[in-house]
C-alpha cells in the first residue's frame, strides 16, 4: 500500500528496522539528508574558498528551497540520492578526503552510487557524472570497470533479496513502469523545457514569470 501511495518503502523500512514507526519520527530520515547536503557543502565552500558568507550562501541555497524542502517532508528518497549525489560531485572533483580514498576492495564513488541505489531505483542518473568525471582521465576504462564492479559486489545483497522475493521486485518494477507511461510534455516545446528547470513543487503559488 505504501509503495502505491507514493511513499519509499525503502525508507520507511529502514526506519521501521531501526524501531522508528512515527510518522514525524519517519521523516527525521529525508530531512536528516537534506540537512546534511547543505552542511556538506557548506563545509566544502568554506575550506577552499576561506569566506565565511560563500559558505553560508551555499548552504541557503539548499535549505531555502522549497523542492528540496517538500520532497524531505513528504519522505522521499531523492533528499539521500541528492546528499549522494552531491557527495560524488564534490568528491571526484575537489578529491576525497585521506580516510575515504580508495582501497583494494573499496571506492567511495562505487559506495555512493550503492547507497543511492539502495534508496530508490532512479538514483542510476548519478552514473552520468561518474562517466564524465572519470572518463578524462588517462586510465579512464579500468577506473570505470572499477567502480562498475565494486557497484555491483555492493549490490549483492539486494541481487539475493530479489532473488529470494521475486514477487515484491516485481510488482515494484510494475508500479514503477506505469509511473514512466504517464505522458510528459517537457519535450514538447522549448519553453516548457526552461520551466521544468525551476520546479514548483512544494510552494502554494507559481514561480514569478520572470522565472517561468
Amino acid at each position: 500500500d505504501l509503495a502505491h501511495n507514493g511513499f519509499d518503502v525503502d525508507v520507511i523500512g529502514l526506519g521501521r528496522w531501526r524501531g522508528i514507526d512515527g510518522s514525524f519520527a519517519l521523516k527525521l530520515w529525508p530531512m536528516g539528508a537534506w540537512a546534511l547536503s547543505a552542511s556538506l557543502l557548506g563545509i566544502v565552500a568554506w575550506k577552499k574558498s576561506r569566506s565565511l558568507s560563500l559558505a553560508m550562501l551555499a548552504q541557503l541555497l539548499i535549505l531555502t528551497h522549497f523542492s528540496l524542502r517538500w520532497g524531505s517532508v513528504i519522505v522521499r528518497p531523492e533528499s539521500l540520492i541528492g546528499l549522494c549525489g552531491l557527495a560524488l560531485i564534490l568528491g571526484l572533483t575537489w578529491g576525497w578526503p585521506e580516510k575515504v580514498r580508495s582501497r583494494r576492495f573499496f571506492h567511495p564513488a562505487s559506495a555512493l552510487l550503492a547507497l543511492a541505489a539502495y534508496a530508490h531505483f532512479n538514483a542510476i542518473h548519478l552514473v552520468f557524472p561518474v562517466a564524465l568525471s572519470v572518463g578524462v582521465q588517462k586510465k579512464r576504462f579500468r577506473e570505470l570497470l572499477r567502480i562498475g564492479a565494486l557497484t555491483a559486489l555492493y549490490l549483492i545483497p539486494w541481487g539475493l533479496t530479489v532473488l529470494r522475493k521475486p514477487t515484491i521486485f516485481l510488482e515494484q518494477m510494475g508500479v514503477q513502469w506505469r509511473r514512466l507511461a504517464v505522458p510528459n510534455g517537457w519535450l514538447d516545446h522549448p519553453a516548457k523545457i526552461f520551466t521544468t528547470i525551476f520546479p514548483d513543487l512544494g510552494i502554494p503559488y507559481p514561480l514569478p514569470n520572470w522565472i517561468q
